[in-house]
């Protein structure tokens, strides 16, 4: 039997299943991105989801031959090895055990093997290369650093546009208005609450913009846009790293895509062009229980992506229903 896991930088899920795609168990927890919660506390809620999978289907871990961790913030080798060595810890007779990031799960439930890039756009935003089964990061450093055109630099800029209209140093936008009414609090008043939150906090500010731009607002619309260039920059990039000739596949994958503003946006940049977009169509943790499989020599037909799909969703109701 063989465990996926796809730890992004809110929620992570984990699945337990068979060669041929069948979900056996489900698990979810909050994030497991070691740059924010820290290695110990990631290590123990992944061991705490691996234990879950392994006894809610009676499984023993000597029946686990591969676990494929795609996890956000794991894209080095320092963290993503210490992950690994921490879940080995639990699956100590696991003949592979793969952590990397997870900015490939989705990329590998939609490309497999191909070549293409990995375009990420959630609560931060990254890209990855993807050759001869090798990956090169693009951006993604961090909201410290440059996560342009993710949930949080969206976020971020929803409140600062908001603020500067309330104070007068930037145009009115429908943006204050629409802050103000998720807060339920004045904005003055809704410091506390923005900082106490944190990064996933301000990232959900996003969807104001998408909402305010699909209106009309000027403010809201500058800044898909914007975010829009950014995320063709991390394309544009990319593209140099392949020959010239025919089309570049790109899996879009993370929860900012869900937007068709920014999907519009993207696609009239000069840094877009080129490429072949491709949604990916199942939860990235298909894409981390597929890579599972490949470790064992299976091979992924279209009857895998039936019985997964077919099997997970029973997982998922249950476990939203319980949340």
């Amino acid at each position: 039997m063989i465990i996926g896991i796809d730890g992004g930088g809110t929620k992570t899920e984990a699945v337990l299943g068979r060669e041929d795609g069948t979900v056996l168990a489900y698990a979810a927890a909050g994030s497991t991105n070691p740059v924010d919660i820290g290695v110990h506390t990631a290590v123990e809620r992944l061991n705490s989801l691996l234990k879950q999978l392994l006894c809610s289907c009676s499984c023993g871990e000597n029946e686990i031959s591969a676990l494929y961790a795609g996890i956000s913030g794991a894209a080095g080798r320092e963290l993503s090895a210490q992950l690994r060595d921490g879940m080995a810890a639990c699956l100590p007779h696991a003949e592979r055990i793969i952590c990397t990031s997870d900015a490939l799960n989705a990329f590998y439930g939609e490309l497999g093997g191909r070549d293409g890039v990995a375009l990420i756009a959630g609560t931060g935003s990254s890209a990855f290369c993807v050759q001869q089964g090798q990956a090169l990061q693009v951006g993604g450093w961090g909201y410290l650093i440059d996560d342009a055109g993710g949930g949080f630099w969206i976020g971020s800029s929803v409140l600062r546009a908001a603020f500067r209209a309330a104070d007068g140093r930037g145009p009115e936008t429908a943006l204050r208005g629409l802050v103000q009414e998720k807060l339920a609090l004045p904005l003055q008043e809704g410091i506390g609450r923005i900082y106490a939150g944190g990064k996933r906090y301000v990232a959900s500010f996003a969807p104001l913009a998408f909402a305010a731009a699909g209106a009309g607002d000027t403010a809201a619309q500058a800044i898909v846009e914007t975010a829009a260039v950014e995320l063709a920059l991390l394309l544009a990039a990319c593209a140099q790293r392949f020959q010239a000739g025919g089309q570049i596949d790109c899996v879009l994958s993370g929860g900012l895509w869900r937007a068709p503003l920014l999907c519009t946006a993207l696609k009239r940049q000069p840094g877009a062009r080129g490429y072949r977009f491709v949604h990916a169509s199942l939860p990235p943790v298909y894409g981390a229980l597929t890579a599972a499989a490949a470790c064992t020599g299976a091979v992924q037909q279209e009857e895998f992506r039936t019985r997964f799909s077919g099997s997970l969703a029973g997982f998922r109701a249950a476990c939203d229903g319980q949340a």
